[in-house]
C-alpha cells in the first residue's frame, strides 16, 4: 500500500508549510499585541470604534499616564522649593530613612544636598564612574568607650609624625619582627595579623599618654564618597564629632547609600515625567487640586490659580475627552463611555492621594501636538479595520501549525517505501551531542528573536509607577502602545522562521530516536554505563592499566599544581616516557598480531607470528594464533586428503560401473534385434534400455560434478555470442517443451551479447537449466527466457511455474543429489543445477535462484565484453540495466525450476 502521507515529497511540503504558518502566526501575534487600542484583549473582545478617543485603549492609555502624573506630584514637593526644582535642598539622612520625607533641614547632623544625593546614588547604581576606590579606614577606641575614625593615609601621617605611638611595639618585635610604628600601621592596613591581635593595643601620644585602648582596620559597610556632607569635609568628621552617629559608621554609610539610590531613581522618574507631560509637549492636560492645602498642580500656566480652580476645571472639560475624580464616587464625572469611577479613584488613592482633593485629566482630541495620542490615533485608523482579520489569520495559522506538527510527529522516521523506522544521518550522533547542538541552535534563535523584539520596541525598563513593562519611550508592549514597520515585521518573521527550523530539528530528532528506541541506546550515558560495566566485568584483566593510568594522571595534576622544576617535574617526564614506551610497544604488538591474522585469513596457514618483544597478554594471544595456524594447516591437509579420496572413489566407482553398464546396453541392443513378438518381452527390453541409459547419465553426471566441484577441468575461454548459443540450445529442447505443452518465449536484444567463457561448458549450463524447466514446469504453461545487458554485465533469466509445490530453499536446490521432486518419480540425477552453478562460477559468472511460492527463476550473470564496433559507435544507445524482466516491459510470469534428476 502506497502511504503517500509519509512520502519524502509530502514531508518536504509539510515542513515548508510549517515554516510558513510559523511566520504568519508570529507576525499576526505581535501585530495584535501592539494594537494601539489595547493590545490582544481589545483586538479580540472589543468592537473597533470610529475614533481612537472612543476606544478602551484610549482610556487605558490615559489611566497609565494619569498614574504617573499623580505619583510625580508628591515627589515634586520633595524636590521643589516654592514650586521650583531645588538641587541645593538639604536631605537629612535619618529623616529620609525613617519617613521618606525631605524637609530641607539638617536635623540629625548627617545631611547632604539633593544634588549630592543624586551623585552618590548614580555612582552606587553604576550610572556614573568613580574617580577613586574605597578609602581604607582605621577605627580607634578611646578609654571612655567612644570611637575615633581615621582614613588610612591620615593615620599613617600621625604615626610618622610621632603623634601616635604603639605601646606594644616591643612585643610586636619579639613576636613578629616588626621593628617600627610605621610597620605596625602597614600590618593593620594590610591585614597581616588580624584585627584582634593584642599588639595593636595601648596607642599613646608623643608624651606617652594612652590615647586609644586599641586600633583596628574598619571592615564594615563602605561606599565611595562622591560628595561632601553638609557642614563637613567627609563622613568621618560627622561620626567623630556627632555623638548621635559616633560608633555608627557602618549604619550611616548604609543609610546614605540606600537613601541616595532611592532619591536618584525618583529624580530620574520625576524629570522624565514632568518633561514628558509639560505644556507644549503633550495633548494631555491635568489639574490636581489639594483642597485642604489650597494648592494646585497643573501643566497649564492658565490653570495655576488655586482660587480659580473651578473655572479652570470648566475650561478643561471643553478640550475633548476628560475625567474628574473626587473622594466621593458621586462626584465622579467623565464623557468617556464605560469609564469606571472605582478604578479611577483607586488609581488616585494608590498614588498617595488621600483627604480632600480634585483630580482632573483631559486630552485635546484635536491633537494639535504630535505626541503619543496623536501617533496612536493616526495608527488606529489603519489598525482597527484589519485587526480582527489579522487575529483570525494568526489563530488559523496556529491551528494549522499544531496540526502539521502532529502530522510530522506521527510520520517522523517513517517511509512509504519500507517498513520500520528510518533514521537520518544526524540521528547517528550520540543523543547528548545532538541535544547540545540542536538545543544550542534553538537557544540562539530564541535569543535572536528576543533581540528582534527588543529592537522593535526600543529596549525596555521597569516603570515603578504603573508596575508594567514599558519601552524606553514610554510605550507599553503589554498595552499595545507601540507600532511596527515593515522592516520590523520582516525581522520578526525571520526570527520565527529560525525558531521553527531549530525547534523542528530538535523535536523530530527526539521523536525519531524514541520510535527507533535509540534515545537511550545511542546516548553517551548509555555508552559510558556499558563501558563501565565492561570494565568491571574485565576488572581482573584491566586493573593494572587502571592503576597505571590513575598514577599517571595523579602525577600530572600534582606537577601542574606545584609546577616545581624539582622532583615532581622529573616524575612527570618519567611518567610520560613510560607511557610513550608502553603505547609504542602495544602498537607494535598489535601490528604483528594483525599481520599474522591477515596472513592466516588469506590462506597462509603456516605463517607464524614472531614472539620477540611481545609481553603479557599480547604474547599469549600470539601463541594461540600460531596454534590456530598449525591446527588449520592440519585441518586443510586432512580436508584435501578427504577430497582426493572422494574424487578417486567417485572416479573409480564410475569407471567400474561403466564397464558392465556398457555390456548391458550392448546386450539390450542385441536382444532388440531378435524381433521378439511377445509384447511383454518388448516392454521389458524398453524398460531395461531406459534404466540403463538413466544409469549411464547418472554416472556421467557424477563424474562431471566431481570434476567441476574440485576444479579439475580445463577451460577453453573465448569471446562468445550468447544469442547464438541460447538459440541453438533452445532449438534442441523444442521437442521436450512441446511434449509437455510448454510455450517457450524468448527475448534477446538485437545487438550481439558477448561474454568471455568456454563455449562447451556454457552449452552444458544452458542445457541443464533448459532441461530443468522442461522437466518440472507445469504442463500447459509458459516458460520465459530473457537475455539483456547493461554497460557492465550480461543477464540471462529463465522462469516458469512449478508443477509440484516448492517447499525447499534455493540454496538446497543447488546442492548435489537434491531434487525438487520429492517423490523422485521423474527423470534426473539431482546434479543438473549444481553442475550449472559450479561451471558458471568457474568461468567468472554468478548463478542465482529465486523462489516465490510456485514461481522459480534462474539468473545467470557474466561481465560484458564490448566489441570495437560497439565502442566506436558513439551514437548507439547504451543497453539499459533494467534488472528483473518486469523492468524490460515484459509480462511477469512466475518461474519454477527443479533440478535435473
Amino acid at each position: 500500500m502506497n502511504k503517500w502521507y509519509q512520502s519524502a515529497p509530502c514531508k518536504g511540503i509539510l515542513v515548508l508549510l510549517e515554516h510558513v504558518f510559523a511566520v504568519v502566526m508570529a507576525v499576526c501575534l505581535v501585530w495584535t499585541l501592539t494594537y494601539p487600542a489595547g493590545g490582544l484583549s481589545a483586538a479580540v473582545l472589543e468592537k473597533p470604534q470610529k475614533n481612537y478617543s472612543d476606544s478602551k485603549g484610549f482610556q487605558r492609555q490615559l489611566q497609565d499616564i494619569a498614574g504617573m502624573i499623580v505619583w510625580s506630584v508628591p515627589v515634586s514637593e520633595q524636590f521643589e522649593t516654592d514650586g521650583v526644582y531645588d538641587k541645593t535642598k538639604i536631605v537629612d539622612i535619618k529623616e529620609y530613612t525613617e519617613n521618606q520625607t525631605i524637609s530641607g533641614e539638617n536635623k540629625s547632623g548627617l545631611a547632604y544636598t539633593l544634588e549630592s544625593m543624586i551623585a552618590i546614588g548614580g555612582l552606587s547604581a553604576g550610572y556614573t564612574s568613580a574617580e577613586s576606590d574605597y578609602n581604607d579606614i582605621i577605627v580607634c577606641k578611646k578609654p571612655d568607650g567612644s570611637f575615633y575614625y581615621y582614613y588610612g593615609t591620615d593615620f599613617t601621617q600621625e604615626v610618622e609624625a610621632g603623634n601616635l605611638v604603639f605601646g606594644n611595639l616591643d612585643k610586636a618585635k619579639e613576636l613578629y619582627a616588626i621593628s617600627s610604628n610605621t610597620e605596625m600601621v602597614s600590618a593593620i592596613l594590610e591585614g597581616w595579623l588580624g584585627n584582634s591581635d593584642s599588639v595593636f593595643e595601648n596607642i599613646q601620644d608623643g608624651e606617652g599618654q594612652t590615647v586609644y585602648e586599641r586600633c583596628w582596620k574598619y571592615d564594615g559597610y563602605q561606599m565611595i564618597e562622591a560628595a561632601k556632607p553638609v557642614g563637613a569635609e567627609n563622613i568621618l568628621e560627622i561620626v567623630n564629632e556627632n555623638p548621635e552617629w559616633n560608633g555608627k559608621l557602618s549604619e550611616a554609610l548604609r543609610d546614605i547609600t540606600s537613601a541616595a539610590s532611592n532619591i536618584a531613581t525618583a529624580d530620574m522618574d520625576y524629570q522624565n515625567t514632568l518633561d514628558s507631560w509639560s505644556e507644549g509637549n503633550t495633548n494631555i492636560v491635568y489639574l490636581l487640586v489639594d483642597l485642604d492645602a489650597n494648592h494646585v498642580f497643573t501643566n497649564r500656566a492658565a490653570y495655576q490659580s488655586a482660587a480659580e480652580w473651578k473655572s479652570s476645571l470648566k475650561e478643561l472639560k471643553k478640550l475633548g475627552k476628560y475625567v474628574v475624580i473626587a473622594p466621593k464616587l458621586a462626584d465622579f464625572e467623565s464623557n468617556m463611555e464605560d469609564a469606571s469611577a472605582e478604578q479611577w479613584r483607586t488609581l488616585i488613592k494608590n498614588n498617595a492621594w488621600t483627604g480632600n482633593y480634585i483630580c482632573a485629566f483631559a486630552v485635546d482630541t484635536d491633537y494639535p501636538i504630535q505626541d503619543r495620542f496623536y501617533q496612536e490615533s493616526k495608527i488606529y485608523g489603519q489598525y482597527a479595520p484589519a485587526v480582527r482579520g489579522i487575529f483570525v489569520a494568526g489563530v488559523v495559522s496556529a491551528a494549522m501549525f499544531l496540526f502539521i506538527l502532529i502530522w510530522l510527529t506521527t510520520i517522523a522516521g517513517r517511509s512509504n517505501k519500507e517498513d520500520g523506522v528510518r533514521l537520518m544521518a544526524v540521528d547517528k550522533l550520540k543523543t547528548e551531542i545532538f541535544l547540545a547542538f540542536s538545543g544550542g541552535f534553538l537557544a540562539v534563535t530564541i535569543y535572536g528573536g528576543i533581540q528582534v523584539l527588543e529592537n522593535a520596541f526600543g529596549g525596555t525598563y521597569y516603570n515603578y509607577t504603573v508596575s508594567t513593562l514599558t519601552s524606553s519611550t514610554g510605550y507599553s508592549i503589554a498595552d499595545g502602545s507601540s507600532t511596527l514597520n515593515a522592516e520590523q515585521l520582516f525581522f520578526i518573521g525571520a526570527a520565527a522562521l529560525g525558531i521553527c527550523a531549530a525547534g523542528l530539528i530538535l523535536w523530530l530528532g527526539i521523536v525519531r530516536r524514541m520510535k527507533a528506541k535509540t534515545l537511550w541506546q545511542n546516548s553517551v550515558l548509555k555508552w559510558a554505563g556499558s563501558f563501565l560495566k565492561m570494565v568491571l566485568m574485565h576488572i581482573g584483566i584491566v586493573w593494572k592499566i587502571i592503576l597505571a593510568f590513575g598514577a599517571f594522571v595523579l602525577i600530572h595534576w600534582i606537577a601542574m599544581m606545584v609546577w616545581d622544576p624539582g622532583i615532581w617535574f622529573f616524575l612527570m617526564l618519567l611518567a610520560e616516557g613510560a607511557a610513550f614506551v608502553y603505547l609504542m610497544r602495544g602498537a607494535i604488538g598489535k601490528s604483528r598480531i594483525k599481520r599474522g591474522v591477515e596472513a592466516i585469513a588469506r590462506g597462509q596457514v603456516e605463517y607464524q607470528i614472531p614472539l620477540t618483544g611481545l609481553r603479557g597478554e599480547q604474547l599469549e594471544v600470539a601463541k594461540y594464533i600460531n596454534k590456530i595456524g598449525d591446527g588449520l594447516d592440519k585441518a586443510l591437509e586432512e580436508s584435501m586428503k578427504n577430497e582426493r579420496l572422494k574424487t578417486d572413489l567417485i572416479t573409480n566407482v564410475s569407471h567400474d560401473i561403466k564397464t558392465p553398464l556398457t555390456s548391458i546396453i550392448n546386450y539390450v541392443e542385441l536382444l532388440k534385434r531378435e524381433n521378439f513378438e511377445d509384447p511383454r518381452i518388448q516392454n521389458y527390453l524398453k524398460v531395461l534400455e531406459e534404466k540403463a541409459f538413466r544409469l549411464k547419465t547418472l554416472t556421467e553426471d557424477v563424474v562431471e560434478a566431481s570434476k567441476v566441484s574440485s576444479g579439475n577441468i580445463k577451460l577453453e575461454m573465448m569471446n562468445l555470442n550468447l544469442i547464438e548459443l541460447i538459440n541453438q540450445t533452445s532449438a534442441e529442447f523444442d521437442e521436450k517443451f512441446e511434449a509437455r505443452d510448454l510455450q517457450f518465449i524468448l527475448h534477446t536484444p538485437s545487438e550481439p551479447v558477448i561474454i568471455y567463457a568456454d563455449g562447451r561448458r556454457m552449452w552444458r549450463v544452458f542445457a541443464n537449466v533448459f532441461s530443468n524447466a522442461a522437466k518440472y514446469a507445469m504442463e500447459h504453461s509458459r516458460v520465459y527466457a530473457d537475455l539483456y545487458q547493461n554497460d557492465r554485465e550480461v543477464f540471462f533469466t529463465i522462469k516458469n511455474i512449478s508443477e509440484q509445490p516448492l517447499n525447499i530453499s534455493p540454496d538446497e536446490l543447488t546442492e548435489r543429489f537434491i531434487r525438487g521432486d520429492v517423490s523422485r518419480s521423474t527423470e534426473g540425477s539431482g546434479l543438473g543445477l549444481s553442475i550449472a552453478r559450479n561451471l558458471t562460477e568457474l568461468q567468472g559468472g554468478s548463478f542465482e535462484l529465486y523462489l516465490d511460492g510456485d514461481l522459480f527463476k534462474v539468473m545467470i550473470r557474466f561481465p560484458r565484453v564490448r566489441t570495437e564496433e560497439q565502442d566506436s559507435d558513439e551514437g548507439e544507445a547504451k543497453a539499459a540495466d533494467n534488472g528483473p524482466l518486469e523492468g524490460n516491459g515484459y509480462s511477469y510470469c512466475g518461474d519454477i525450476g527443479r533440478k535435473d534428476i
